[in-house]
């Protein structure tokens, strides 16, 4: 895909030194300020782009064609494209964007999940589970559980301070004293991840056609 593409190229440009061309990579991907960006913020920023476009953009698509058919899944489509462009982190969307941003955050609350979960069972479900515990007392939010079972599955350090609108916006920290700072091995680790996840969802769906097709024979 585009996005795992200049992923790499990213991770590629920083191990030669040259941030501008990876600040470059990044940015059309992201609605936060990369210029201000260390190269331990871009392989973060990078991994937490990688996660949540793929939990958006291909997963819940796939979770919406399946229960509920085309039409939906063109609708939740539409939403979330209207979300990417009215997005409220800009000034001049903060009011209007609002309704767009709260039906995707509805309509991806059961997919994030799922996609979540599929993490944690790749990975170490008990020390993700423990994350998760954390990410519920810092808000409701969507992300929060998904990049906290990533960063356990990556054992990595996410979240934190971002700057959207020359802003800066104080997250909280994912991770614990056994996570480290993502590198170039992180980025292309998480490349890997969502590879496995999406393989594993195939094969579900795989599983799920067959034994369908068995029953409409039967």
């Amino acid at each position: 895909t585009p996005a795992r593409k200049d992923a790499i190229a990213m991770t590629k440009a920083l191990k030669k030194d040259q941030k501008s061309l990876a600040k470059a990579r990044l940015s059309p991907w992201v609605l936060r300020n990369t210029q201000t960006l260390s190269p331990m913020g871009m392989y973060k920023t990078t991994i937490e782009m990688l996660m949540l476009r793929s939990a958006k953009e291909y997963f819940a698509v796939i979770f919406y064609f399946l229960c509920l058919g085309s039409f939906f899944m063109l609708f939740y489509r539409l939403m979330m494209v209207l979300n990417q462009c009215w997005n409220p982190k800009i000034n001049r969307y903060r009011h209007f964007g609002q309704a767009a941003q709260w039906i995707c955050y509805l309509l991806e609350w059961l997919p994030n999940r799922l996609v979540t979960f599929t993490v944690m069972l790749l990975n170490n479900f008990k020390r993700s589970f423990t994350l998760i515990r954390m990410a519920n007392k810092w808000g409701n939010d969507n992300s929060l559980h998904l990049l906290a079972a990533t960063a356990s599955g990556l054992n990595v350090s996410l979240g934190g301070p971002v700057i959207y609108n020359n802003q800066k916006i104080r997250r909280p920290v994912i991770g614990n004293q056994h996570t480290i700072a993502p590198d170039e091995t992180s980025v292309r680790q998480a490349v890997y991840l969502v590879e496995k996840v999406l393989l594993v969802w195939l094969l579900l769906v795989a599983l799920i056609t067959a034994m369908w097709q068995a029953m409409v024979v039967l």
